[in-house]
């Protein structure tokens, strides 16, 4: 005998199966969420880690002045009085609140190849575009975006940043501290914007 399926057999199977695929739906759906959510903060992530690197290089080419005297020694600025001069950072305050911190920094840095060369450095957040910039040069390089809040905070001991950056489906808040021990960097504050 030639049987088929019945209707509720078939309305079955088809419950099943829906159920089935609806419950495969849900799971890639929320994968795929995750990873859009994973994706944003890794891009946060990366945005904070070329800012820092960033400034982790230029600090280090901070230095007094190098010079070399007609013999070929190198000796420090003010070193032949006994007292080496200080490198200083400069911050200016371009919000309303001294509070919070700076909202750009400027420097130079001392080139080794030519020698001796002073080469100036400015970091710039614009709360306008949301962005930090770095100048130098006459060349300038945006390091990051969506970045809604911005600040250089000095220490005795080093400097520290604060950061907020946003993403459509994450805001993450960052603080690290640039380290300068007993280097012969120090902090002044600038006059209003240039």
């Amino acid at each position: 005998m030639n049987r088929g399926f019945t209707l509720i057999e078939l309305l079955i199977s088809f419950a099943i199966i829906s159920a089935i695929m609806a419950s495969v739906v849900g799971v890639f759906g929320s994968y795929i969420n995750q990873s859009k959510f994973h994706d944003s903060g890794l891009k946060i992530n990366h945005t904070m880690q070329m800012i820092e690197m960033q400034i982790y290089i230029d600090f280090f080419k901070i230095s007094p002045f190098l010079h070399i005297t007609k013999e070929g020694d190198i000796y420090v600025e003010g070193e032949k009085n006994g007292q080496a001069i200080p490198q200083f950072i400069t911050l200016y305050n371009q919000d309303t609140s001294e509070i919070n911190g700076y909202e750009r920094m400027t420097f130079h840095t001392v080139s080794l190849e030519p020698f001796g060369v002073n080469i100036p450095i400015d970091y710039e957040y614009n709360q306008n575009t949301m962005t930090l910039t770095r100048s130098s040069l006459g060349s300038e390089k945006v390091l990051g975006t969506n970045i809604s809040e911005f600040h250089f905070i000095p220490l005795k001991t080093g400097l520290k940043l604060i950061a907020r950056i946003k993403t459509d489906k994450k805001t993450e808040d960052f603080s690290t501290i640039f380290p300068l021990g007993d280097s012969l960097i120090r902090f002044k504050k600038g006059a209003s914007h240039e």
